[in-house]
């Protein structure tokens, strides 16, 4: 075996070769930042501060060229290593997730270009950065949030151990057919491959099955013999084309769909439009519903937006015959291998986590494996204008259990009719009719508190930064803790003492460009972030204030999801 894994800081590069390594006990591996400090006896982030970078860039190719040099290897490199030096033998995997666009601050780190701010760093290197390894990758892993342990998933993955029964696998270059031996059907875009080498690739691998998707001017009468997919965008469909499927991807979604009503019938009819709400949604749900044997519904995001929709796809794969997984493209709405895999095992039900944005949340890998029984969990981008709109929709759909986020606990509150909680709901299940629902976050910032590195922490002077509706539930365990906005830098309360200097500062705030740093002088001895995204401006504070011991808001997710798990599974366990 010969394997590079590359990708972005902080992606898990390192983890994931450690559980490679679980999974492949008799391949080598090896993570050339580590083999580089090792061999110098000298740390990263010293060489890069003491030596340079370039002298850096040196050694990385020194040594990266000594390892591949061996007849098999398994090897991390770090997220600025030059892709020209990677082996044309060697399978590169491009380790990716999906909040790698949203940019990650890290405090024990070297910095890059310290003229910026952290988070700027990382952007401007991820722009220039991921192109190249789209280019430079074999094939790319979409990189679960929160996996970082074994996964029986991610090693059939890795093992190739795995088949596609309701999807074809959207083929960005023709290499990937031999990469992937275990995948038998296809899709070939007339806007990625010219017919003469889609006509030479269906003709060289007999044994597979492709779907043509004409997505550009081709000739009609070449089309004689292929399955085609054939985008009205084109025009209307040529009767020499002999098309199986007619689909339609742009304009208006109700003049869309009024058009592919008025198709012939014997065709199989695959909408893909634009979807900006969830009545439009709605809508062509109901229409594939209709009849599922000849249509499938597969909505689209607005371009240059996070997926609103992939949640929806992965819930299709077996209620509709027509169903893609991603590959190299970046098309935000397929659904990754790992995604595809995960909801081979789906029930009428589901569970989700609700919020906006969402696709950073832990839930469905923390939790998924505790509600394996009663259905898989997804991330669901929703907003508080159509929280209660969605939430029948999804209902619809066979939504069960929910995890809630802010800013929608408060909704949360409101859809189960309770006026009892300041800080809103951030568990639901819906039980003998209705929705029931409770919140852990006391339970969680308690158990983080206990838990942490402070000592007699309830005894030392603490403001909390921000909070919004977790406030209620962080004074509940430390009464005595100081608030102040995070967009004003005041105190709530205009009886607070003006000289007060806190020991702890409580991070509660989200990322806004109205959002405020403490002030300067404060210069705390412990920064407490309730947050665990990686581009938390709790931890641009943590950055800023060096002295300060930062604390990420994971234990707090663990400890709230462990009592969100027990809530579910007690109705659950109920209902049989």
């Amino acid at each position: 075996m010969k394997r590079i894994l590359i990708g972005h800081r902080g992606v898990g590069k390192s983890s994931l070769l450690e559980r490679h390594a679980n999974y492949f006990p008799e391949e080598p591996i090896f993570d050339l930042d580590q083999i580089i400090a090792e061999k110098e006896n000298q740390a990263v982030s010293e060489i890069f501060s003491s030596r340079g970078e370039a002298v850096f860039r040196d050694l990385e190719k020194k040594y990266f060229q000594e390892l591949t040099a061996q007849a098999s290897y398994v090897i991390s490199v770090g997220a600025g290593f030059n892709m020209q030096l990677l082996p044309a033998d060697a399978e590169v995997i491009y380790v990716s997730r999906r909040t790698d666009s949203d940019g990650r601050i890290f405090v024990n780190r070297p910095r890059l270009n310290p003229e910026v701010s952290a988070l700027q760093e990382y952007i401007l290197r991820y722009q220039a950065r991921e192109p190249k390894f789209r280019e430079s990758a074999s094939w790319v892993y979409h990189l679960p949030e929160g996996l970082n342990d074994s996964d029986e998933i991610e090693e059939k993955i890795l093992k190739k151990d795995f088949s596609l029964e309701h999807a074809y696998f959207t083929l960005s270059r023709e290499s990937e057919i031999e990469l992937w031996p275990n995948i038998d059907k296809f899709e070939l875009r007339t806007d990625v491959f010219s017919l003469e080498d889609i006509k030479r690739i269906i003709a060289e691998h007999k044994e597979k099955r492709f779907l043509v998707a004409v997505r550009s001017k081709v000739s009609a009468i070449e089309l004689r013999g292929l399955r085609v997919d054939w985008a009205l965008e084109n025009g209307p469909v040529p009767t020499a084309a002999n098309a199986q499927i007619i689909s339609l991807h742009d304009g208006d979604f109700i003049e869309g769909l009024a058009l592919m009503q008025q198709q012939p019938e014997g065709k199989h009819l695959k909408f893909c439009p634009v979807v900006t709400s969830f009545d439009e949604l709605l809508l062509g749900l109901h229409w594939q519903s209709d009849d599922r044997q000849n249509r499938s519904f597969l909505p689209r995001t607005k371009a240059g937006e996070k997926s609103r929709w992939r949640w929806f796809r992965n819930l299709m794969w077996r209620k509709q015959k027509i169903n893609f997984v991603q590959s190299v493209k970046d098309f935000d709405d397929q659904p990754s291998l790992y995604e595809y895999l995960l909801s081979q095992n789906a029930h009428k039900q589901f569970g989700a986590v609700l919020g906006d944005p969402i696709h950073h949340s832990h839930t469905p890998i923390t939790q998924g494996p505790n509600m394996a029984d009663y259905g898989m969990i997804m991330a669901v981008p929703l907003s508080e204008e159509e929280f209660m709109q969605g939430m029948d929709v999804l209902r619809e759909m066979g939504l069960k259990f929910a995890a809630v986020t802010s800013p929608l606990k408060l909704k949360a509150a409101e859809l189960i009719g309770s006026n009892e909680t300041e800080s809103g709901i951030n568990s639901l299940i819906y039980h003998d009719g209705k929705w029931l629902g409770t919140s852990s976050d006391a339970d969680g910032f308690e158990t983080m508190v206990e838990e942490s590195e402070v000592e007699n922490l309830k005894n030392l002077k603490i403001a909390i930064w921000g909070g919004g509706g977790v406030i209620s539930a962080l004074k509940e365990v430390l009464p005595q803790a100081v608030e102040y906005s995070a967009r004003t830098g005041r105190p709530r309360d205009e009886k607070a003492d003006p000289a007060f200097v806190p020991d702890v500062v409580i991070w509660a705030a989200p990322r806004h460009q109205d959002i405020q740093l403490p002030p300067a002088a404060w210069n705390p001895k412990y920064i407490l972030d309730i947050n665990y995204v990686e581009n938390s401006m709790g931890l641009e504070y943590a950055q800023a204030t060096p002295s300060a011991t930062y604390i990420s808001g994971l234990e707090m997710f663990y400890a709230q999801a462990k009592k969100q798990f027990k809530f579910w599974a007690h109705y659950l366990t109920v209902e049989g």
